[in-house]
């Protein structure tokens, strides 16, 4: 599992609080999910763990 912050820091190189984070991630994750996941609406790879960041599952389970 990735946190919000962790994501950021090493996407955009800058420290954040988890609730901007969050914010700042989101449209990058739904991107990421239109190009890789068959059902973006239904993700199976890019997985949320809500309030704490993304996990993902490369077997898409």
């Amino acid at each position: 599992m990735l946190s919000y912050a962790h994501l950021v820091r090493c996407a955009q190189g800058y420290e954040t609080d988890e609730m901007e984070a969050g914010e700042l991630i989101k449209p990058h994750i739904h991107h990421l999910r239109q190009k890789l996941e068959p059902d973006p609406t239904a993700p199976r790879y890019i997985l949320n763990v809500r309030g704490k960041g993304y996990l993902l599952s490369p077997v898409g389970e």
